[in-house]
């Protein structure tokens, strides 16, 4: 089919199979930012407000799965793998931050709704690191898709003679 494309004077395909894989990975992105966004009168309800350090780990741990998911989608149009491995480490550290909050939320806080609300937009942001971190795993294929240094096309017909 590429061979085909380049005679009709079409460039390379457009890898369309990993389009559906970014768009199911990004709709509960979207899911996790609206339970958030839900969560937070409740939060400001309570009178966390004044417990600085820790709404400071949540926005760092929010920053940090936010970019994951920028750097996932950047890396698949920039075909940079560089960008897609940072994106796939930085989640680890969204893991060790919501740990830290959680055990800081246990230890000083009894209101159960607090707990609920605090561990549910914690979750939330775990999750969008995740699927941020998938989404660059994508970026990693569709690199592997085109020739490079790492990866080069075998003649066309040259499977045939290796079996």
């Amino acid at each position: 089919i590429p061979r085909a494309a380049r005679q009709y004077g079409h460039g390379a395909q457009r890898p369309a199979g990993g389009n559906r894989p970014i768009c199911k990975n990004l709709e509960p992105v979207a899911d996790h930012a609206d339970n958030i966004a839900k969560s937070v009168p409740d939060i400001l309800a309570s009178g966390v407000t004044g417990e600085a350090p820790l709404l400071k780990r949540i926005q760092r741990a929010s920053d940090v799965a936010a970019k994951i998911v920028q750097d996932g989608l950047a890396c698949i149009f920039a075909h940079d793998l560089k960008l897609a491995n940072k994106a796939i480490e930085a989640q680890a550290e969204v893991e060790r931050i919501e740990e830290e909050i959680l055990l800081d939320i246990l230890k000083k806080h009894d209101d159960p709704a607090l707990v609920a609300s605090l561990r549910s937009v914690t979750w939330s942001i775990r999750r969008i690191a995740e699927y941020g971190s998938e989404i660059a795993v994508i970026g990693i294929n569709r690199y592997l898709e085109r020739e490079s240094n790492i990866c080069k096309r075998a003649e066309e017909g040259a499977l045939n003679r290796l079996v």
